[in-house]
């Protein structure tokens, strides 16, 4: 193997990754936006039924 495919596979390697990660935290984010409406909901039914008006 010589050095140039070898560094070829490293660069393509770390470009991976990141590029897994960056995906992995995208989705991630879009899911916790996702999930605030429906997550206040709750807590406000929660303190809602905590203490009655």
């Amino acid at each position: 193997m010589t050095t140039e495919t070898a560094m070829a596979r490293t660069i393509t390697l770390v470009f991976t990754g990141i590029m897994m990660l960056m995906i992995g935290g995208l989705v991630r984010g879009l899911i916790y936006v996702a999930d605030t409406p429906r997550r206040r909901r709750a807590a406000r039914k929660a303190s809602a039924e905590v203490n009655p008006q």
